[in-house]
């Protein structure tokens, strides 16, 4: 075929031919380059797999097959990890946070504004702020109603940068309360007060905590109680068939309807595996031993769940604890974050500063949560990044840790015995008193063999007694005016 100036025509089938010869050589190219050459990224990466797989000592070989591990020299990381590691119960930690928070109480003076009042007694600014813009955004109370003379409870950290409770009193029968739910407040007004009945509750185990509890009628909330003051000397999983406990606790009641638990007064557990505790409460400070040494400890036994011990970092400062997978890394203790930086070697790093002067560092962290910031407040147990390979890791992922003061390293077994203020000076005196109120109601009661619920009364002397006996003492006490009044009339 000829087009009109005389040229032949072109087909199209041509062009086509063409462009797929053109696509083809393409390929082929590509495969080349990136598959097959010997200097291809597949080809580079299994002489790089081939290369470390021959370089693994013999150790780590024959963990990854799931042979028993042999002794290897100390400089190496143990790789005998366990599958799953049991993460941090969060209900029972913040249950912990709350036992061993202290309780403050204050009044709103004249021509000072709410916010400066919380502040008087303690409370953070940021915090203080939180609470009122909770209870304004959800149209529940305008603290610009405070008046002067009003009272109000809170329930906080040492330094107040965490509320666990606030409950102000708008008259005798208005209650306007906050109750911390994880990050934010759970505000609420309370016109029906609830009474609170202390009880005296004896139980011994057959299986579980749980079970015994509801063997003796109570709720399992009273569990989670439990768990979270013993939580620094036993956890749930030493508790064992036969362990005794004694709890003498508060029941918030209306009108005979049980509401829940209030302050747990005093507590006495017999274990087969930690032998015998006894805790008393002392004026919503916390919790202490029978001779006044607080109860709970400062800082965390480890900063990661599970029972692998940690082995020194040949690469480091520190020590290492040895995970599987990314699992969270807790602080310590509470604090306030000092740096966060990337140290070489060290990968990603956090340091907390705590208050009695101990800096602790963790690295080698896969990632930093995004709320972990230079200044922020942290909590006991906070959750503030997980561990990972970042850095320079030796044999298996995990976490670094170091502990130092004025400059001198510390070991993580010091830490351990570390424990909160106790009680001194004529503090001493009066809980020596309460607590022989306390004991003498748990010693009445430590040879009973079957579970029991016994309901107490505040006697006339002001201690804690059944409530039978103290219906007793108020019978007797009408008995005696009346036959004081028969012998006076008598004599005149």
């Amino acid at each position: 075929m000829y087009d009109n100036s005389g040229e032949p025509a072109r087909s199209p089938h041509g062009k086509l031919k063409k462009i797929l010869i053109f696509l083809s050589a393409m390929v082929m190219i590509y495969l080349y380059v990136f598959v097959y050459s010997p200097a291809s990224c597949s080809s580079v990466k299994k002489k790089i797999e081939k290369t470390v797989d021959e370089k693994k000592p013999d150790h780590i070989k024959s963990t990854l097959k799931g042979e028993k591990l042999p002794e290897v020299n100390k400089s190496s990381i143990s790789l005998n990890i366990p599958e799953n590691i049991t993460p941090i119960d969060e209900d029972e930690m913040d249950e912990r946070h709350f036992l061993a928070a202290r309780t403050v109480q204050g009044t709103v003076k004249k021509r000072e504004k709410f916010t400066d009042s919380l502040i008087r007694n303690g409370v953070s600014i940021g915090e203080s702020r939180r609470i009122i813009a909770t209870f304004e955004s959800r149209n529940v109370f305008n603290f610009n109603r405070a008046q002067p003379g009003h009272i109000f409870k809170v329930r906080m950290n040492d330094d107040g940068s965490r509320v666990y409770f606030f409950e102000y009193h708008y008259g005798s029968r208005t209650r306007y309360v906050a109750t911390r739910h994880k990050k934010s407040f759970k505000v609420r007004k309370v016109v029906n007060i609830p009474s609170t009945v202390p009880y005296i509750i004896g139980f011994r185990l057959r299986t579980t905590l749980a079970d015994a509890l509801k063997a003796s009628n109570e709720s399992t909330r009273l569990e989670l109680k439990i768990r979270a003051l013993l939580r620094d000397e036993i956890t749930k999983e030493m508790f064992s068939p036969g362990d005794q406990f004694i709890v003498i606790v508060e029941k918030k009641m209306l009108k005979k309807k049980f509401l829940g638990y209030g302050e747990l007064l005093a507590l006495y557990a017999s274990t087969k595996t930690r032998g015998n505790y006894k805790v008393f409460s002392f004026k919503s400070r916390g919790y202490f031993t029978y001779e006044g040494i607080s109860f709970f400890r400062t800082y965390l036994e480890r900063p990661l769940a599970g029972n692998v011990p940690p082995e020194k970092d040949t690469e480091g400062i520190g020590v290492i604890f040895p995970a599987k997978g990314a699992i969270p890394v807790w602080s310590l203790g509470m604090g306030k974050v000092k740096s966060i930086s990337w140290q070489g070697p060290l990968g990603r790093r956090v340091d907390i500063e705590h208050p009695d002067g101990v800096m602790s560092s963790y690295y080698h962290l896969s990632r930093i949560r995004p709320s972990i910031k230079t200044g922020v407040n942290v909590e006991r147990g906070q959750n503030i990044g997980h561990t990972g390979y970042s850095g320079i890791t030796p044999d298996k992922n995990g976490v670094g840790f170091r502990a130092s003061k004025e400059g001198r390293n510390l070991s993580i077994h010091a830490l351990r015995s570390v424990r909160a203020a106790g009680i001194k000076g004529h503090e001493l005196t009066e809980f020596q008193t309460w607590r022989e109120v306390l004991n003498d109601l748990i010693s009445k009661n430590i040879r009973s063999k079957g579970n029991f619920s016994i309901q107490l009364a505040w006697g006339a002397e002001g201690i804690l007694k059944p409530s039978e006996d103290v219906k007793k003492e108020k019978k007797d006490a009408k008995l005696k005016k009346k036959r004081k009044l028969r012998r006076s009339k008598n004599r005149r």
